[in-house]
């Protein structure tokens, strides 16, 4: 009896010190503090009165419709917000408390990915969602918060994508932009529509189910594709196109349907049914 005791007792210790570990561990990764650049891009209309907040003071960012503009250098939280508009002190303290509430929840835990369903998704469709779960706790606090947004814990630059999301809020969607997820010379083509995608580049095919991406080889420092999408059981084909690609260029081609006036013409016509936009930087 008495060893059974012992053993019971043994258990109720580890199972103790499993549970302290796993929640030091978890303290430690909501202090981890990165050090990168951000660009923000819009996902359809220029965005300009944005704040980036990780505490009470915030910088101000602008976003441009499927292009990059001036960059953000941060330092601080891997957690942080975004807000519309002047923020008064009182606010700026509940944005403070909100954001903390929000680390320390279990909505902010597991990884950062690089694909989401939402930007599947068009128009109204999206923006008539629900708001995330996290984001209409903080707000019962902070009103003007926008989005919250997690940053991957080991890059040095990322792309944050900002779709419009129901109740006046954005949808914050990160890409790592490290060489090492992102490859110099290469093009990660990202299938963002709501319909399977079929791309064909040096020889080879590749079938994108919405919400996949994949990397792209560029052979003489080129980009030539037919790219095709699959409706109602049919492929069709949406372009031929090729792209030049610098050596020291970092390149995401991404396909979506959009009904942004950025892939209108001055006459308001489209190019087609599916639109496709190219972000692309010297990585210096």
């Amino acid at each position: 009896m008495k060893f059974k005791i012992q053993i019971i007792a043994v258990l109720i210790l580890a199972i103790c010190s499993m549970s302290i570990n796993t929640l030091h561990a978890q303290e430690r990764d909501k202090s981890i503090t990165v050090s990168m650049r951000i660009d923000f891009v819009s996902w359809g209309k220029d965005l300009s009165g944005l704040e980036v907040r990780e505490g009470k003071s915030g910088s101000p960012v602008s976003a441009l419709a499927f292009r990059y503009s001036k960059s953000l250098e941060y330092k601080g939280s891997q957690f942080f917000a975004l807000t519309f508009g002047e923020i008064s002190d009182e606010e700026s303290k509940n944005i403070a408390e909100a954001l903390e509430e929000w680390r320390n929840s279990e909505e902010a835990e597991g990884d950062v990915l690089e694909d989401a369903k939402f930007l599947t998704k068009t128009g109204l469709e999206a923006e008539q969602g629900e708001i995330p779960k996290a984001l209409a706790q903080a707000r019962k606090k902070a009103p003007k918060l926008a989005a919250l947004v997690k940053l991957p814990a080991t890059s040095d630059r990322v792309t944050i994508l900002l779709a419009p999301g129901p109740e006046h809020s954005l949808v914050s969607h990160v890409l790592d932009d490290n060489p090492d997820q992102q490859p110099l010379g290469m093009v990660r083509v990202h299938n963002f529509s709501p319909h399977p995608i079929s791309l064909t580049s040096a020889g080879k095919t590749e079938i994108l189910q919405p919400g996949k991406n994949f990397l792209a080889p560029t052979p003489d420092k080129s980009f030539a594709y037919e790219l095709a999408y699959q409706i109602d059981g049919a492929w069709k084909i949406q372009e031929n196109n090729l792209v030049s690609v610098s050596p020291n260029e970092q390149m995401r081609m991404l396909v979506l349907r959009s009904g942004s006036s950025f892939f209108s013409s001055s006459d308001g016509s489209r190019g087609g049914f599916m639109q496709t936009a190219l972000l692309r930087r010297n990585a210096k």
